[in-house]
């Protein structure tokens, strides 16, 4: 893989533009075939950053949490609960130490087949916004 990526905006827009026709031109096809390799290039690089910002920060401190520039802030936290609870021990486990939670988890199939059939979602059904999450975000004073 190449160190240097090179973006001519004036070509992305035309590629972009492109892709509008995908139905009708196969050369709006391969603009946006060019788009999704420029995609890859730039997650895998973007990716190969955020590693280096980690290890470059854990060597000069193994406690690090986070960094500021003057628009971008990298932060490193972990997600997702702390602590597993094995299921097949949790009657052994002290009551204090665990919470014992009902959960209702929707049936998505039933659910499909409902929505075809009434066209909207049953009382006390929403659905679930699943956005990725950012790790790096732009700070005030940021400027095009």
């Amino acid at each position: 893989m190449s160190n240097t990526i090179t973006v001519n905006l004036d070509d992305l827009d035309k590629l972009v533009k492109k892709g509008e026709d995908i139905v009708m031109s196969p050369d709006a096809e391969k603009a946006l075939l060019q788009l999704l390799d420029l995609k890859d290039k730039i997650e895998l690089a973007y990716d190969e950053a955020k590693l280096r910002i980690e290890k470059a920060a854990l060597k000069q401190d193994a406690h690090f949490k986070s960094v500021q520039g003057d628009y971008i802030k990298a932060g490193y936290r972990v997600f997702g609960a702390k602590y597993i609870v094995d299921a097949s021990l949790a009657s052994k486990i002290s009551p204090e130490l665990i919470k014992t939670k009902v959960t209702h988890s929707p049936d998505s199939k039933a659910i499909d087949g409902f929505m075809e059939d009434h066209k909207n979602l049953p009382q006390g059904i929403s659905l679930r916004d699943r956005k990725p999450q950012i790790t790096l975000k732009r700070l005030e004073g940021w400027d095009e």
